[in-house]
């Protein structure tokens, strides 16, 4: 869900990656539960979960993700989506498995997230 603006620019040196060679995710996610909220970062995940999962249209997706983050946060989204993307196709081993010690995996776990 790139604006105008953000379709024209170059895209970004991926950010924090691990000695893997992937993006550590965590910290978008914590990003985007700490500038939400539990409810709306839920609901922002469920509905990527839906268009993945191709239960959600698109347009649908789009639609519900502009309500629910805000202009404010599409450029985190897009952060999001291009390292998962990144991950995907220049990752070079799985990601670790998670520390079940790790608090803010627990979290996203409990929210269904």
């Amino acid at each position: 869900m790139a604006t105008p603006q953000q379709r024209r620019r170059q895209p970004s040196a991926p950010q924090q990656q691990q000695q893997n060679g992937r993006i550590d995710l965590r910290d978008l996610k914590a990003q985007m539960l700490k500038r939400l909220g539990p409810d709306r970062s839920r609901r922002y995940f469920g509905y990527l979960n839906g268009y993945l999962s191709e239960r959600l249209s698109r347009q649908d997706f789009e639609k519900l993700c502009l309500q629910t983050l805000g202009q404010e946060n599409l450029q985190l989204h897009n952060r999001l989506i291009r390292a998962i993307l990144y991950n995907a196709y220049q990752g070079k081993c799985p990601p670790p498995p998670l520390d079940a010690g790790i608090g803010l995996w627990n979290l996203f776990f409990s929210y269904g997230i």
